[in-house]
């Protein structure tokens, strides 16, 4: 018997293979269909900023992923309560801090994913077609940025962060507990935008060195009533 499989591109082609070892997995046979995705980009976020994700773990999701027809992981690898992927330009930046959470204090766990580590996620997710993106927060959900290099440069006031001010008075947001910080970086400082743009080009750089072709910077939406 004779089993052909076409498709447009190499990703189709990929994908047509795992339609005949599932079918054979669960049917114990294969029998002619013609398929096209609903979606090009069937992607799942993973929040790397906020908790840690041993390697072997994201290795693992990308396979099960990839079973699953999911072509697109984006790597949320910072956020309020933490950076989770490592810097070279500053190499004290990356880890943790459950302070920041803003309901209640947790464990923290400092551990990040060094850029070696990505190296080798990347090449797991080439061989089973998931695209990674990498995903920055900014300029807002910095909290633990701003906090750790204001004491990294011991830097007095409010640093590079942003508070709002209302009344000609700043306004302080409160932390889980007995922490005061920034929930971003303040766009107005030449210093604070200095040095998110070296985070934003070293990352950019990086995973476009790994084939990636896309970069989500974050934002802010405005809700209006």
């Amino acid at each position: 018997t004779n089993l052909y499989v076409n498709a447009s591109d190499v990703h189709g082609l990929f994908y047509g293979c795992r339609y005949v070892i599932q079918s054979l997995v669960l049917n114990g046979a294969v029998t002619d269909k013609t398929d096209s995705p609903d979606v090009a980009e069937r992607a799942l976020s993973l929040d790397m900023g906020r908790k840690y994700y041993s390697v072997d773990w994201i290795k693992n999701l990308i396979q099960e992923m990839s079973w699953s027809n999911m072509n697109a992981l984006v790597l949320h690898f910072s956020e309020e309560m933490g950076l989770g992927l490592e810097s070279k330009t500053y190499p004290w930046l990356a880890g943790r801090d459950g302070d920041m959470c803003t309901q209640a204090a947790i464990a923290t766990d400092n551990r990040y994913i060094r850029q070696d580590e990505l190296r080798d996620i990347a090449a797991v997710a080439k061989k089973y077609h998931v695209e990674l993106i990498p995903s920055f927060d900014s300029p807002g959900h910095m909290n633990y940025i701003v906090n750790k290099y204001n004491k990294y440069y011991n830097l007095s006031g409010y640093g590079i962060g942003n508070y709002f001010k209302y009344n000609g008075q700043t306004t302080l947001v409160k932390g889980s507990r007995n922490a005061n910080y920034s929930r971003a970086i303040d766009i107005s400082n030449a210093e604070a935008v200095t040095f998110t743009r070296n985070l934003i080009t070293e990352y950019a750089n990086l995973f476009k060195e790994l084939g990636c072709t896309k970069f989500d910077i974050g934002g802010k939406k405005t809700w209006k009533n």
